[in-house]
C-alpha cells in the first residue's frame, strides 16, 4: 500500500465521520429502527407461522404489545418518578453550593503555581528607578510632587 492510497483512505474515513456527525439526527433513528427490526423479526415470524397472521399485521401487533407494556410499566413507575422529581431541585441546589464552596476554598495546585510564577516574574524584573532630578529641582518639590514654598490662598482649608 503506497502513501497516496493510505492518505486517501484516511481522508475518506474523516469525511465519513464528519458526515455521520452532521447527519446524526437522521442516522441515529434509522440505526435504532434497523436494530429493532432485527430484534423483533423472530416474534413476527412466530406470529406468521403459528397464528397465521400476515407479516404486516404481526409487526403491528408486536409494536402494539410493546407500547402497551411500556404504558403499564410507566404507570407503575409513576410514584417513583414523582419522588425523584421532588428530590431534583434540592439536589441541584446542594450541588451548586458545594461547587461554590470548593471555588472559595483553599487554592489548588494550579493557583499556587500561577502565584509562584508571578512572584518569580516580579523578582526577575529589574526595578525601574526614577531618573535623578537636579539638586535645585529636588529642593523645590515635596514628596507628593507639589512645590515646597507655595503660599496658601485665603479661605482654603487642609
Amino acid at each position: 500500500m503506497n502513501v497516496r492510497s493510505t492518505s486517501l483512505a484516511v481522508l475518506a474515513l474523516i469525511a465519513v465521520m464528519g458526515l455521520l456527525l452532521v447527519a446524526r439526527a437522521v442516522f441515529i433513528p434509522i440505526t435504532v429502527a434497523v436494530l429493532a427490526s432485527y430484534a423483533l423479526t423472530p416474534i413476527v415470524d412466530w406470529l406468521k407461522d403459528s397464528v397465521k397472521l400476515p407479516k404486516a399485521v404481526g409487526a403491528g401487533v408486536t409494536l402494539a404489545l410493546i407500547l402497551i407494556g411500556l404504558g403499564f410499566g410507566l404507570e407503575s413507575l409513576q410514584t417513583q418518578a414523582v419522588q425523584i422529581l421532588d428530590i431534583v431541585p434540592h439536589a441541584t441546589q446542594k450541588f451548586s453550593m458545594s461547587l461554590r464552596r470548593s471555588a472559595l476554598g483553599p487554592p489548588g495546585a494550579v493557583e499556587k503555581i500561577q502565584k509562584a510564577a508571578s512572584e518569580l516574574e516580579k523578582a526577575a524584573r529589574p526595578q525601574r528607578q526614577q531618573p535623578a532630578l537636579p539638586r535645585s529641582r529636588r529642593r523645590e518639590l515635596t514628596p507628593e510632587g507639589a512645590p515646597r514654598h507655595r503660599p496658601l490662598t485665603s479661605g482654603t482649608t487642609l
